[in-house]
């Protein structure tokens, strides 16, 4: 059977203020054995990032034994200029099974073991929030607001044959307006709590409930 991975990417926050921070998690759809791997993440936008661009990280490690450990980072690096390429070690892509791991799926389901055991790329540990791949960019408080698109690129490979997958993410950088967007309508609200409060006053309502409770006590 031929391998099929499909990379997932999962936006935290799809629309940002300049200064901000954007976080993607990956999951990778597994089934079938490869021999390499490679993901590829394409961000040619200079203006966009801070000098510091992000960091990538794998949210697992393995004992030892052999035993998965969520939240404990096994590999992190610094995002370089326009893009960034990433080799995963092999156990990233082992099947996991009871004796290193309880898994949690994205929709809490465990595929069937037996035809599509369940791989260490699909696994996100539910209390800590552990994603396998999390990438973290930091954008620039002059960034120049608009929509932008980061590509990724998963290409993996079994004996002599190459497959790949691509998946292209859309980032928005919020405008002046967009960044004051709420506030209109907070004000809004409050003005309007304000009359209310206002009303009962001039109508006295607080004074006759209060009189009414006094009567009835």
């Amino acid at each position: 059977m031929d391998p099929s991975y499909r990379i997932i990417p999962v936006l935290q926050t799809s629309n940002v203020d300049p200064g901000e921070s954007i976080e993607i998690d990956f999951f990778i759809d597994a089934i079938g054995d490869i021999d390499s791997n490679r993901l590829h993440v394409s961000y040619a936008y200079p203006e966009l990032f801070q000098d510091e661009i992000g960091v990538a990280s794998i949210g697992f490690s393995m004992d030892e034994n052999g035993r998965l450990q969520p939240g404990q980072e096994s590999d992190q690096m610094e995002l370089g200029r326009g893009s960034n390429q990433w080799q995963f070690p092999s156990w990233f892509f082992e099947g996991v099974s009871s004796e290193n791991q309880d898994p949690v799926t994205l929709g809490g389901k465990t595929p069937n073991q037996e035809h599509y055991p369940q791989k260490v790329c699909e696994v996100i540990e539910a209390e800590k929030d552990h994603p396998p791949i999390k990438y973290q960019f930091n954008i620039d408080s002059d960034a120049p607001p608009g929509d932008y698109t980061i590509t990724c690129i998963f290409t993996y490979g079994k004996s002599s044959r190459t497959y790949s997958d691509r998946e292209d993410i859309q980032i928005h950088v919020n405008n002046r307006r967009e960044r004051w967007e709420p506030w209109p309508f907070r004000i809004a609200v409050m003005a309007g709590g304000a009359a209310v409060l206002s009303l009962i006053q001039q109508t006295g309502i607080v004074g006759q409930v209060a009189e009414f409770l006094s009567y009835i006590g």
